[in-house]
């Protein structure tokens, strides 16, 4: 039982516990949830937009869904992100 046998045992059994398997998998889940968030953001920028109401509603916005409880990380929240998806949008719709 020398060392390099024992470390060879070690990543022989890592080997069986699907590691990679399950990082990828967690990798997946939190890309999920900030691909929820970004069409959270869009969602809000296009009602604000729609509805000819001020961007500066945009915040306001991203406080009552905080307050109803889904995370909003620290993305795209202030009104000038607002204009800007709302430029972006317009522009991929004009070009389509």
């Amino acid at each position: 039982m020398s060392a390099s046998h024992i470390e060879a045992e070690k990543v022989k059994a890592l080997a069986k516990c699907n590691i990679l398997t399950e990082a990828v998998a967690e990798q997946e889940k939190e890309l999920q949830e900030l691909l929820t968030t970004t069409c959270n953001i869009f969602q809000m920028a296009h009602h604000t937009a729609k509805h000819d109401r001020p961007y500066l509603d945009h915040p306001a916005l991203v406080d009552l869904q905080k307050a109803n409880g889904c995370d909003m990380r620290r993305i795209l929240h202030s009104p000038t992100m607002c204009t800007d998806i709302v430029d972006h949008t317009a522009s991929e719709m004009r070009a389509n």
